[in-house]
């Protein structure tokens, strides 16, 4: 090995710096298929699990130091005479390798599920009603959307399931071609409806928890072509906003 391929290693080429070269190499490389393999999948930068940013991040710091001890080692004169040949206690240097290694994962893997516990910021995957109604009425915003907003006497265009609290399911935008229009605050839906999708965008999916008193009270609804609604029923449905008009 000459040239640029051997800098900055010295004379000392002895097995031990070949041994920490190849450790260098190989944790060097599972940083970068830690790295690649979110790309490969199609993921987006948001979706990179921070675990695996921690295994790249500390596979590539514990391969730097292999390389830099490499090199150390290199600089050195041989500690043997000319002809002789090297011992060096490959098999407990590799047992206390790849112990390293091992702890660094499982230290790693442990950091980031402590970091992952702690909130990071606004989610655009939890988006809670921030001011408790006192009528019951809740919801969850599952996606945010980015278009024009919700508001009363705009006419909305949504997809929708309706389920009862015990999980039953009542109706769908599905059943009936896919979507459903209305004008917002005209009282042409229950209540839950009117005022639980103020302030939606385009584009945005919301889980709303309607008390009996904004959806059918203690009459309930009776219906011919889907579940009926029995008296005082909560109801939770997922509405996906699709366009908003005026």
């Amino acid at each position: 090995m000459t040239g640029i391929w051997k800098w900055p290693l010295g004379e000392n080429l002895s097995p031990e710096v070949a041994y920490w070269q190849g450790w260098a190499g190989v944790l060097v490389g599972a940083a970068a298929l830690v790295t690649l393999i979110p790309l490969l999948n199609g993921s987006d930068g948001n979706a990179t699990s921070r675990a695996g940013v921690a295994l790249a991040v500390l596979f590539l710091i514990v391969g730097v130091v292999a390389y830099v001890r490499s090199v150390v080692l290199s600089q050195r004169p041989p500690a043997m005479a000319p002809g002789a040949m090297p011992t060096i206690a490959m098999p407990r240097q590799t047992a206390l390798a790849v112990g390293l290694v091992a702890g660094l994962l499982l230290g790693a893997l442990v950091t980031a599920g402590v970091f992952d516990a702690f909130p990071s910021g606004p989610s655009s995957t939890d988006q809670t009603s921030r001011i408790p109604r006192a009528d019951g009425l809740r919801w969850i915003d599952v996606q945010l959307g980015s278009g024009a907003a919700a508001t009363a006497g705009k006419m909305l265009k949504i997809q929708y399931t309706i389920w009862l609290g015990d999980g039953t399911r009542i109706d769908s935008s599905a059943d009936h071609g896919n979507s459903f229009t209305f004008t917002l605050g005209k009282g042409e839906v229950i209540k839950g409806f009117d005022q639980g999708l103020v302030g939606m965008r385009v584009g945005g999916v919301r889980w709303l928890t309607i008390p009996p008193a904004l959806a059918y009270g203690a009459a309930g609804a009776q219906a011919s072509t889907t579940t009926s609604i029995p008296p005082n029923s909560t109801l939770v449905c997922v509405i996906a906003l699709l366009s908003v008009s005026p």
